[in-house]
């Protein structure tokens, strides 16, 4: 009786294991094959800084693309225009 459990817990285990590999691969998108990659620049807006594209910058790195957040000093329109140049 003992062996009974232990095989099925061990097999339980396995299936279990397997399914959530299965899962989690399938929940990810993935990117589709480009040849030409792209540079993006993200600037923030005037209440804002470089950090609000935390959350984007991994994503479109995951998708092959090179990815630069500008951090502005909003000291002026023109010191900003220099800075993203």
């Amino acid at each position: 009786m003992v062996r009974v459990l232990l095989s099925f817990f061990v097999l339980f285990t396995l299936l279990s294991s397997l399914l959530f590999t299965l899962t989690d691969a399938a929940s990810k998108p993935k990117p589709k094959p480009n040849k030409k990659m792209v540079n993006i620049v993200l600037v923030h807006g005037a209440i804002a800084d470089g950090s609000s594209w935390s959350r984007v910058i991994p994503i479109l790195q995951e998708a092959g693309h090179t990815v630069l957040a500008v951090q502005q000093p909003l000291t002026s329109i023109d010191d900003d225009v220099a800075k993203v140049k």
